[in-house]
């Protein structure tokens, strides 16, 4: 005998997470940081599996500064690389990413929240 299953959405139309699975968790975090020019603010979106191992990640790139934003976005395009594959909570800071060493601070301060929300 067939039944008909509909599944609720899992998150509200519009939203980035429509391509996560439901084993995957989004961990989020937000900081600020001073640079040469005054202060930026930079956002940071880790996906992990049930085990805990990174499957994505995205950079809210928040500068209004011009030098800051190419900094954010050139983190951001390197970011995956150093991290997907790796289980979040034997995360080390990363060194220097995408040649900006401000937002690759501002990211392992954020680290240890991002390891809380594990």
């Amino acid at each position: 005998e067939a039944s008909e299953m509909t599944a609720a959405p899992k998150s509200p139309k519009g939203t980035d997470d429509t391509n996560m699975k439901a084993t995957e968790k989004k961990l989020t975090s937000k900081t600020e940081y001073q640079n040469p020019s005054g202060k930026d603010e930079v956002g940071f979106n880790v996906m992990v599996n049930s085990e805990g191992v990174v499957t994505g990640v995205t950079v809210d790139i928040l500068a209004v500064n011009e030098i800051s934003k190419k900094r954010q976005e050139a983190f951001a395009a390197e970011l995956p690389q150093v991290l997907v594959g790796k289980k979040l909570a034997e995360l080390a800071p990363v060194d220097r990413v995408g040649g900006s060493s401000l937002t690759t601070n501002a990211f392992n301060m954020s680290l240890v929240e991002l390891k809380a929300n594990l």
